[in-house]
């Protein structure tokens, strides 16, 4: 801490030291400060005011609580976690490697670090077909989307080469974590302290920085744990964002499955494929149908296309997709062909989303839930359009998952942490009982989505680390049964 406030090191870069950088940080405060004024004439000139005074207000004092108590990381989980995944990413290294040699490829200590030498390794020297060129000299891309499509496209004289091609997708995954987010230090008391900023997702999500926790890979949460005496309490939204689709555009099938307790992904995987409950129901493996189903929802509520799915596979190598939910791959056709089978059953969400295109392009403004609008002043474009079928279910949920913190907030429950659809809260052992009173009737407050009123339903989880439970993981978090 410094003179001028709590330093931050974000701005190490600059190679600025604390005191001007803090006296530039009073200077923002105050300008800031001045313009208020105008800046509230502006949210009452665009009806946000009621917004902000009844959410935007009490949600600042929630997040200032939520930012002060942190987590608890464990230094030696953290510290053996890194050691598995150094030793994992040196034996991925050896193997890449090791094909160099076989294959006579030059290269020298740098490989395969270096983007350069891996183009050239892929491209020049095995022959692979890139899929894009990238930079001034307009040389093979070795970034994820290309290396998928690399992948995706492989001749059938290339499958020799199938095997090195996933070990780098491997070695980048493993390399991400280690060097983006695991580079974490606790505070002297034991706790991490992320910067959360408020305003950075225009969706209205909380953003994380130092570390981004907004983005944590699930199998490194476990070195976050609940101090002694404490434990864990997950309370997430179920389907939050679909249920807002179906309501929002009030497609019936959608809110005939959520209202009687059915597997939403389910019946929409038997929409896309034209299967009856019993030719489901007779099936022998319906996981993959049903992880497609799953991945195409949120893809069209995102703006995707049909045939857009593959392209942010993280990793496809088998030691990963080992762990991921099984899916189906189709091809260009057959994914066109499900989702025109999808919407004829579904002919309600078409309709909507054609609805708000109609009246965005003419107000140039969205009404979101709880009051207020989303402003759009850009150009029609597809881009817009795509960002017109993402905004009501996502700063919907957002204005949400505010909504609830307040109220949370208001009851003195211990959040550390506001992940995507779901709260984190430090509760005493033997308290647990008591705070799932209090955070379902704070989650599950009746809200106007379209023309319904509806309570969204909330899952608890409890556990000592903020891991998913399993036989390797037995303290992270488990379904309160």
């Amino acid at each position: 801490m410094t003179r001028w406030g709590y330093a931050n090191t974000a701005h190490k870069w600059l190679n600025i030291e604390d005191e001007p950088c803090g006296r530039y940080n009073l200077h923002d405060c105050y300008w800031t400060a001045r313009l208020l004024p105008r800046l509230l004439e502006e949210a009452r000139d665009l009806g946000q005011e009621q917004w902000w005074a009844q959410y935007g207000v009490p949600f600042q004092h929630a997040v200032l609580d939520m930012a002060g108590r942190g987590l608890c990381l464990d230094a030696v989980a953290l510290a053996q976690y890194r050691d598995v995944l150094r030793r994992e990413l040196g034996d991925t290294d050896d193997q890449i490697k090791e094909v160099a040699i076989a294959t006579d490829f030059g290269y020298d200590g740098k490989f395969p670090n270096s983007r350069d030498q891996v183009s050239r390794f892929l491209f020049q020297h095995l022959g692979l077909r890139p899929a894009k060129l990238t930079g001034k000299k307009q040389r093979p891309s070795v970034d994820q989307e290309s290396l998928t499509r690399v992948l995706r496209d492989l001749r059938v004289k290339d499958e020799p080469h199938r095997r090195v091609l996933l070990d780098l997708f491997h070695r980048t995954r493993l390399f991400t974590i280690l060097s983006r987010y695991l580079p974490v230090e606790a505070e002297r008391d034991g706790r991490v302290r992320p910067v959360i900023k408020l305003s950075h997702v225009k969706t209205g999500r909380l953003a994380y920085a130092n570390p981004a926790l907004q983005q944590w890979p699930e199998e490194a949460r476990h070195i976050f744990v609940s101090p002694p005496g404490k434990v864990f309490m997950c309370a997430d939204y179920s389907q939050l964002e679909a249920r807002l689709l179906a309501y929002y555009s009030d497609d019936k099938p959608s809110i005939e499955v959520f209202e009687t307790g059915g597997d939403p992904h389910a019946a929409n995987a038997r929409d896309l494929f034209n299967l009856t409950q019993a030719q489901w129901d007779s099936h022998e493996n319906t996981h993959p149908f049903r992880g497609y189903a799953k991945t195409w929802l949120y893809r069209q509520m995102y703006g995707g296309t049909a045939a857009s799915g593959d392209k942010k596979l993280f990793c496809p190598c088998p030691a990963c997709a080992r762990k991921m939910p099984s899916t189906l791959h189709l091809d260009p056709r057959q994914a066109a062909q499900a989702e025109e089978r999808w919407h004829a059953r579904h002919p309600a969400v078409k309709r909507w989303q054609a609805e708000v295109a109609r009246e965005v392009r003419s107000t140039h403004r969205f009404p979101l839930l709880l009051g207020g609008y989303r402003y759009l002043s850009s150009p029609w474009s597809t881009d817009l359009d795509r960002e017109l079928k993402n905004i009501p279910m996502q700063s919907g949920a957002a204005r949400i998952m505010i909504r609830s913190q307040n109220v949370l907030h208001r009851h003195g429950a211990p959040i550390v942490l506001q992940h995507h659809d779901s709260f984190l809260l430090e509760i005493p052992e033997g308290t647990v009982d008591d705070w799932v009173v209090v955070v379902k009737g704070a989650m599950e407050m009746p809200v106007e989505v379209g023309n319904h009123l509806v309570c969204l339903p909330v899952d608890i989880k409890v556990g000592h680390n903020w891991g998913r439970w399993s036989l390797e993981n037995p303290k992270g978090l488990r379904k309160l049964s």
